[in-house]
Protein backbone atom coordinates (compact mmCIF):
# COMPACT_ATOMS: atom_id res chain seq x y z
CA UNK A 1 0.00 0.00 0.00
CA UNK A 2 1.61 3.58 -1.08
CA UNK A 3 0.33 7.18 -1.14
CA UNK A 4 -0.33 5.92 -4.95
CA UNK A 5 -3.28 3.82 -3.68
CA UNK A 6 -4.21 4.79 -0.54
CA UNK A 7 -5.38 7.81 0.76
CA UNK A 8 -3.87 9.25 4.20
CA UNK A 9 -6.64 8.21 6.53
CA UNK A 10 -6.26 4.54 5.70
CA UNK A 11 -2.58 4.52 5.31
CA UNK A 12 -2.76 5.58 8.70
CA UNK A 13 -4.71 2.68 9.87
CA UNK A 14 -2.46 -0.02 7.88
CA UNK A 15 0.91 1.30 9.20
CA UNK A 16 1.97 -1.06 11.93
CA UNK A 17 3.69 0.27 14.93
CA UNK A 18 7.08 -0.93 16.11
CA UNK A 19 6.55 -4.11 18.15
CA UNK A 20 2.92 -5.40 15.86
CA UNK A 21 5.55 -4.68 12.70
CA UNK A 22 7.76 -7.53 14.95
CA UNK A 23 5.24 -9.81 15.07
CA UNK A 24 4.24 -9.51 11.89
CA UNK A 25 7.55 -10.15 10.56
CA UNK A 26 8.02 -13.04 12.87
CA UNK A 27 4.46 -14.81 11.29
CA UNK A 28 5.62 -14.13 7.65
CA UNK A 29 9.12 -16.16 8.28
CA UNK A 30 6.87 -18.85 9.76
CA UNK A 31 4.77 -18.87 6.84
CA UNK A 32 4.93 -21.90 4.29
CA UNK A 33 6.12 -21.10 0.61
CA UNK A 34 8.02 -17.47 1.32
CA UNK A 35 11.51 -18.17 1.63
CA UNK A 36 12.66 -14.66 1.92
CA UNK A 37 11.25 -11.94 3.26
CA UNK A 38 11.83 -7.92 3.84
CA UNK A 39 9.13 -5.52 5.43
CA UNK A 40 9.50 -1.97 4.48
CA UNK A 41 7.01 0.19 6.57
CA UNK A 42 6.98 4.12 6.29
CA UNK A 43 3.81 7.01 6.70
CA UNK A 44 3.71 7.34 2.94
CA UNK A 45 4.07 3.19 2.45
CA UNK A 46 4.05 -0.84 3.75
CA UNK A 47 5.52 -2.37 1.52
CA UNK A 48 6.73 -6.41 1.92
CA UNK A 49 9.13 -7.88 -0.52
CA UNK A 50 9.31 -11.62 -0.45
CA UNK A 51 10.43 -14.65 -2.60
CA UNK A 52 7.61 -16.77 -2.67
CA UNK A 53 6.60 -20.00 -3.89
CA UNK A 54 3.87 -18.92 -6.17
CA UNK A 55 0.40 -17.22 -6.38
CA UNK A 56 -1.54 -19.27 -2.85
CA UNK A 57 2.02 -18.06 -0.66
CA UNK A 58 1.24 -14.33 -1.93
CA UNK A 59 -2.53 -14.26 -0.86
CA UNK A 60 -1.61 -15.95 2.60
CA UNK A 61 0.68 -13.04 2.97
CA UNK A 62 -2.25 -10.60 2.15
CA UNK A 63 -4.49 -12.48 4.20
CA UNK A 64 -2.69 -12.67 7.47
CA UNK A 65 -1.85 -8.73 6.70
CA UNK A 66 -5.85 -8.10 6.65
CA UNK A 67 -6.02 -10.07 9.76
CA UNK A 68 -3.88 -8.59 11.51
CA UNK A 69 -5.25 -4.77 11.06
CA UNK A 70 -8.83 -6.12 11.26
CA UNK A 71 -9.50 -5.18 7.37
CA UNK A 72 -11.59 -7.62 5.57
CA UNK A 73 -9.54 -8.79 2.11
CA UNK A 74 -12.25 -7.58 -0.34
CA UNK A 75 -11.41 -3.52 1.49
CA UNK A 76 -7.57 -4.05 0.86
CA UNK A 77 -8.22 -5.85 -2.87
CA UNK A 78 -8.27 -2.58 -4.39
CA UNK A 79 -5.50 -0.69 -2.11
CA UNK A 80 -2.94 -3.37 -2.51
CA UNK A 81 -0.20 -2.83 -5.08
CA UNK A 82 0.59 -6.75 -6.42
CA UNK A 83 3.67 -6.24 -8.60
CA UNK A 84 6.27 -9.53 -9.38
CA UNK A 85 9.81 -10.26 -10.78
CA UNK A 86 10.92 -7.84 -12.29
CA UNK A 87 8.06 -5.30 -11.98
CA UNK A 88 8.80 -5.24 -8.54
CA UNK A 89 12.71 -4.78 -8.86
CA UNK A 90 11.67 -1.71 -10.83
CA UNK A 91 9.41 -0.57 -7.91
CA UNK A 92 11.90 -0.86 -5.39
CA UNK A 93 14.61 0.95 -7.44
CA UNK A 94 12.48 3.93 -8.20
CA UNK A 95 11.42 3.65 -4.65
CA UNK A 96 14.78 4.17 -2.89
CA UNK A 97 15.97 6.98 -5.54
CA UNK A 98 13.26 8.90 -4.53
CA UNK A 99 11.71 9.10 -7.47
CA UNK A 100 7.73 7.30 -6.24
CA UNK A 101 7.45 9.52 -3.76
CA UNK A 102 4.87 12.09 -3.24
CA UNK A 103 8.30 14.87 -3.00
CA UNK A 104 9.88 13.50 -6.15
CA UNK A 105 13.54 13.02 -4.69
CA UNK A 106 13.14 13.27 -0.94
CA UNK A 107 15.79 11.91 0.54
CA UNK A 108 14.56 9.96 3.61
CA UNK A 109 13.17 6.83 2.18
CA UNK A 110 16.46 6.34 0.98
CA UNK A 111 17.67 5.60 4.75
CA UNK A 112 14.54 3.61 5.04
CA UNK A 113 15.10 1.26 2.61
CA UNK A 114 18.32 0.73 4.33
CA UNK A 115 17.17 0.50 7.61
CA UNK A 116 14.19 -2.25 6.35
CA UNK A 117 16.93 -4.55 4.71
CA UNK A 118 18.96 -3.83 7.89
CA UNK A 119 16.59 -5.53 10.20
CA UNK A 120 15.38 -8.14 7.34
CA UNK A 121 19.53 -9.46 7.84
CA UNK A 122 18.90 -9.15 12.13
CA UNK A 123 15.96 -11.74 11.35
CA UNK A 124 17.87 -13.68 8.98
CA UNK A 125 14.72 -13.03 6.47
CA UNK A 126 16.56 -11.99 3.83
CA UNK A 127 18.19 -14.19 1.74
CA UNK A 128 20.51 -14.54 -1.69
CA UNK A 129 18.21 -13.35 -3.79
CA UNK A 130 16.85 -10.52 -1.26
CA UNK A 131 20.44 -9.83 -1.12
CA UNK A 132 21.37 -9.15 -4.51
CA UNK A 133 18.23 -7.35 -4.91
CA UNK A 134 18.74 -4.79 -2.22
CA UNK A 135 22.30 -4.68 -3.00
CA UNK A 136 21.81 -3.59 -6.07
CA UNK A 137 18.98 -0.94 -5.41
CA UNK A 138 21.15 0.99 -3.06
CA UNK A 139 24.27 0.82 -6.26
CA UNK A 140 21.63 2.15 -8.52
CA UNK A 141 20.06 4.67 -5.90
CA UNK A 142 22.88 6.08 -5.32
CA UNK A 143 24.12 6.29 -9.51
CA UNK A 144 20.53 8.68 -9.74
CA UNK A 145 21.19 10.73 -6.43
CA UNK A 146 25.24 11.07 -7.33
CA UNK A 147 24.22 11.75 -11.38
CA UNK A 148 21.23 13.96 -11.70
CA UNK A 149 19.48 16.90 -9.55
CA UNK A 150 17.04 14.39 -8.57
CA UNK A 151 18.34 16.01 -4.98
CA UNK A 152 18.78 19.66 -5.83
CA UNK A 153 16.17 21.67 -3.91
CA UNK A 154 14.46 21.02 -1.06
CA UNK A 155 13.87 17.37 -0.70
CA UNK A 156 12.19 16.54 2.90
CA UNK A 157 8.92 16.98 3.61
CA UNK A 158 9.52 18.47 6.93
CA UNK A 159 11.73 21.26 4.85
CA UNK A 160 8.55 21.98 2.60
CA UNK A 161 5.90 22.24 5.24
CA UNK A 162 8.24 24.52 7.44
CA UNK A 163 8.77 26.77 4.61
CA UNK A 164 4.93 26.72 3.45
CA UNK A 165 4.56 27.20 7.06
CA UNK A 166 7.04 30.44 7.01
CA UNK A 167 5.44 31.95 3.86
CA UNK A 168 2.30 31.65 5.16
CA UNK A 169 2.57 32.81 8.78
CA UNK A 170 6.22 34.78 9.09
CA UNK A 171 9.35 34.60 11.42
CA UNK A 172 9.30 31.44 12.81
CA UNK A 173 11.00 33.10 15.98
CA UNK A 174 7.93 35.56 16.33
CA UNK A 175 5.22 33.08 16.18
CA UNK A 176 4.39 29.94 18.48
CA UNK A 177 4.51 27.08 17.10
CA UNK A 178 2.39 24.03 17.60
CA UNK A 179 3.58 20.04 16.48
CA UNK A 180 0.80 17.83 16.58
CA UNK A 181 2.50 14.20 15.99
CA UNK A 182 5.79 12.90 17.47
CA UNK A 183 7.33 11.03 14.23
CA UNK A 184 9.91 11.05 12.21
CA UNK A 185 8.33 13.34 10.15
CA UNK A 186 7.15 15.60 13.22
CA UNK A 187 10.87 15.51 14.93
CA UNK A 188 12.11 16.77 11.24
CA UNK A 189 9.62 19.76 11.10
CA UNK A 190 10.66 20.67 14.73
CA UNK A 191 14.56 20.99 14.09
CA UNK A 192 13.47 22.58 11.02
CA UNK A 193 11.53 25.28 12.50
CA UNK A 194 14.48 25.67 15.17
CA UNK A 195 17.40 26.00 12.20
CA UNK A 196 15.04 28.58 11.07
CA UNK A 197 15.00 30.73 14.24
CA UNK A 198 11.81 29.25 16.42
CA UNK A 199 12.39 29.99 19.70
CA UNK A 200 8.31 29.00 21.32
CA UNK A 201 8.08 25.40 20.17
Amino acid sequence: VTHRTAPLGVRERLRLAAESEQAFAADLAALPGLAEVTVLNTCNRLEIYGVAEGHATIERVATLFCERQRLASHEFAPLRLDLRGLAAVDHLLAVAAGLDSQMVGENEIFGQVKKAYAVAQERNSAGPVLNRVFQKTFQAAKHVRTHTAITSGLVSVANVAVDLAQKIFGDPARANILLLGAGDIGRKCGRAFLNRGAVSL
